[in-house]
């Protein structure tokens, strides 16, 4: 959870230069695939990841300063355990997090911050001319990586959530807003006794329907397309 909250203090301060540089690095996180133990220097991080050098030595160095790379004397890097957090392949990662919090929509919306402070509207809904449910719908790259950011979330908060709150009253339980299904499917993997239903819009839906079935008989998770008019399903938990 530490490394969580390390993270999460880089990405909140949106004007930060170490904030702009870690949107970079998210993107770029096959430069953190390139090295594991062994020093590399910028150049030959450059090489293998078609960017310019002395720019992403730039970048390093910013975001060594936040502990997420460290430099030797000899001007060469070594990943950290902070920054493990942008492999996509390593248990606990937040690499999507980082994209979308830092990417497309949500930074652009920050430049907006001072428009929602003075008429109280959405800076998002300004800045894009449309909702971001609606953003979503039409930009399907951008909603992929929101909801693999939720579902890189979810990883870190299941495991504290399930520990601290006895689920097993409940014989169902009904996860609203649920996107691919990793909250619900760890309860009912903690309590197979009960039953699931996962609530989302239709196009989340493919997703979890397959994050579900990987899961085969162990658990009995339904999944339900729906939009936020629509009522939900009665249960004796609702998970919002």
């Amino acid at each position: 959870m530490s490394l969580w909250v390390n993270l999460y203090g880089v990405l909140i301060r949106p004007n930060s230069s170490v904030a702009l540089r870690f949107r970079g690095s998210a993107l770029l996180g096959c430069v953190v695939a390139r090295w594991t133990h062994s020093l590399k220097s910028a150049e030959e991080l450059a090489q293998a990841t078609d960017t310019h050098a002395p720019s992403l030595y730039r970048v390093l160095r910013a975001l060594a300063s936040a502990g997420i790379f460290a430099e030797d004397q000899d001007q060469r890097f070594h990943s950290t355990s902070l920054a493990a957090t942008l492999q996509s392949d390593l248990p606990g990662s937040l690499r999507f997090f980082a994209m979308t919090e830092l990417g497309e929509e949500h930074y652009p919306a920050w430049e907006h911050a001072l428009y929602s402070v003075k008429t109280g509207e959405i800076a998002f809904n300004h800045r894009f001319g449309m909702p971001m449910w609606e953003f979503f719908a039409a930009n399907p790259e951008n909603a992929r990586i929101f909801y693999d950011a939720m579902a890189n979330l979810t990883t870190w908060v299941n495991e504290a959530t399930l520990s601290s709150y006895d689920f097993s009253p409940f014989s169902k339980t009904v996860d609203v807003a649920g996107g691919h299904g990793s909250f619900i499917i760890g309860i009912l993997k903690a309590n197979p006794m009960m039953r699931g239903f996962l609530f989302d819009l239709p196009r989340v839906m493919k997703k979890a329907k397959q994050r579900i079935s990987e899961e085969g008989s162990q658990i009995a998770v339904k999944p339900l397309a729906a939009t936020f008019s629509n009522p939900c399903p009665k249960a004796a938990m609702l998970i919002c």
